[in-house]
């Protein structure tokens, strides 16, 4: 046994006691944190000041230029009208995988050559056909052969028959 006399377990809690007291004695007893939750709230406040600062300053530099306000143009569109894309003045754009022979690669290169709607692949000129067929990388009569038009006035009205 490690222990076998009370004087043993005397001095066993001595110990003890002694370590405790200086455990707390040398515990900085959250002055570290305190000191840092400190500093970081003088850096904020700085910060602030000096983004508050500039801003003043840019507000200056506007009204001596003239420029009180910037006019934002109201958005003409009704209330109940669709959402823009994701840049201003985006146009609509129809799904034109849904005419046949368009797959999803092949409807990316349409929207980069400007078609994004079955009302413009409707009015793709007959003598511009092979031009924007070497564009978007389909072999020469695509356009006619799988009547891409067709299926777009069709896909534009509304009829899926076909």
């Amino acid at each position: 046994m490690l222990f076998t006399t009370p004087t043993q377990y005397a001095v066993l809690a001595l110990l003890l006691i002694a370590g405790w007291l200086f455990g707390l004695a040398s515990h900085p007893g959250g002055r570290k944190w305190r000191a840092r939750y400190e500093a970081e709230r003088e850096a904020h406040a700085a910060y602030r000041e000096q983004t508050e600062a500039r801003i003043d300053a840019l507000q200056r530099e506007n009204a001596a230029l003239g420029h009180d306000r910037v006019a934002v143009p109201a958005d003409p569109r009704p209330i109940d009208a669709p959402a823009r894309g994701p840049w201003l003045g985006a146009r609509e754009s129809d799904d034109l995988t849904r005419i046949r022979g368009i797959d999803a690669t092949l409807a990316d290169r349409l929207r980069v050559a400007g078609i994004r709607t079955f009302a413009d692949i409707e009015a793709i000129p007959a003598n511009a056909e092979t031009a924007l067929e070497r564009e978007i990388g389909v072999p020469d009569g695509t356009i006619a052969e799988q009547r891409w038009r067709e299926l777009a006035r069709m896909l534009r009205e509304g009829r899926e028959e076909g």
